[in-house]
């Protein structure tokens, strides 16, 4: 950890900047109130580069993420509600028993997705969707690709394949696969099917292509053959698909079953929580308390995951019962007998129970800092605003909480 980051450059790398205004708290968690803000003190690479997969993974693709598209009306643009970014989630049509790909809107409510399927009982392939414009745009995109496509797949980070596919007359064939740093655009995504594993279900979804509702086509298969083959299929059967696309709308079920598959990383998770913690530290107490040695732990792992943020599990009610319409992030010092001074956060993000992060051991003869007397912050995230309180006013606030309802 370089020198500057103790003195007056950024409180994470260390960087001289130039400076860019951090939101205290993620704007994608609710916390866009522009009286938290730091600034001065997080350069720009930190903020928009080194942070944003974080910030990515917790916002879209953890189980914090479930809860805030149930929970959350809208992003930080307050027009647009959260949404997931999952390898794969599916809702099994009750007739046909097929799983359908499905995109999840504000609500947690489930679309399911402008789809061609193979139906390996009947040997056949089938359209489904709801009639309207998505359909509609779906079929011209196909009726586009008959002739050819590019077929893209993504094989590292900001590591693309290409390769052009080719219509024979009676099927597709690829042609030399190119790398790119970016993907093409307007053509065929290719993701392998992955088996779906629940208490009662071990299955392999059914070969199929959709359209997201952003517009890219996406053709799920088990590799690159039987994708080639379904796609061949499909455009065989084209005219006979665009014929049966008004009648295909798939069935409602009160008691849907969907099949939601994320890959959670738990230590990205707690690493953007802790960057939390470490931003609350240098809002309330002052950035010269968070450039103190004793961050430096926490603050590598924040940086890159090298050092820690011991992690403990609140005691049940320690900060009184969990609030669900707004995160509760509270600030204490503790003192470790034998080991010293332990600044800590707990955090309770849409109503969960508190997870507790120590931020900085100081030894034991250490002063208060200006944390002696907890400080507790509370983030009502569809109102984007940020208030600090002291125990009294939490419990207050919590005695209101809709979660006493």
């Amino acid at each position: 950890m370089g020198n500057s980051r103790h003195s007056n450059g950024c409180i994470y790398c260390g960087e001289a900047g130039p400076f860019t205004d951090e939101h205290v708290i993620s704007a994608g968690l609710g916390g866009d109130d522009k009286a938290w803000m730091l600034r001065d003190c997080v350069c720009g690479t930190c903020n928009s580069k080194r942070f944003s997969a974080l910030e990515t993974h917790l916002l879209k693709q953890s189980h914090v993420s479930i809860a805030r598209l149930f929970m959350q009306k809208s992003t930080r643009d307050r027009n647009t509600p959260p949404s997931l970014q999952p390898r794969s989630s599916y809702y099994r049509d009750p007739v046909s028993n097929l799983l359908l790909v499905v995109e999840f809107k504000a609500g947690g409510e489930s679309e399911v997705l402008p789809q061609v399927v193979l139906d390996s009982q009947i040997d056949r392939v089938a359209i489904t969707g709801t009639p309207g414009k998505a359909l509609d745009e779906f079929l011209d995109a196909l009726q586009a690709h008959r002739a050819g496509f590019a077929l893209i797949q993504k094989r590292g980070p900001r590591t693309f394949y290409s390769a052009k596919a080719v219509w024979t007359g009676s099927s597709f064939e690829t042609e030399e696969w190119l790398v790119h740093k970016k993907p093409p655009e307007n053509g065929v995504w290719l993701e392998e099917l992955a088996l779906l594993t629940t208490q009662s279900v071990r299955e392999i979804p059914p070969t199929s292509i959709h359209r997201r509702a952003k517009g890219q086509m996406v053709c799920r298969a088990t590799d690159l053959a039987a994708a080639l083959k379904f796609l061949s299929v499909v455009c065989e059967n084209f005219e006979e698909l665009r014929s049966e696309s008004g009648l295909a709308r798939p069935q409602k079920d009160d008691q849907p079953t969907i099949h939601l598959r994320l890959s959670i990383d738990d230590e990205k998770v707690q690493r953007a929580i802790v960057k939390i913690g470490l931003n609350l530290v240098a809002f309330i107490g002052g950035a010269p308390l968070a450039r103190l040695h004793e961050f430096d732990e926490a603050v590598g792992y924040v940086l890159d995951g090298t050092g820690s943020a011991r992690k403990r599990t609140a005691s049940q009610n320690q900060f009184g019962p969990a609030m669900h319409d707004r995160h509760v992030f509270v600030l204490f010092e503790s003192r470790v007998e034998g080991v010293g001074l332990a600044l800590m956060m707990a955090a309770s993000l849409y109503g969960n129970s508190a997870d507790v992060y120590i931020l900085a051991m100081f030894p034991e003869n250490t002063d208060p800092t200006a944390f002696s007397e907890p400080q507790v912050v509370h983030v009502d995230y569809n109102a984007n605003r940020i208030e600090l309180l002291d125990l009294v006013g939490h419990a207050q606030r919590a005695a209101i909480s809709p979660s006493f309802a």
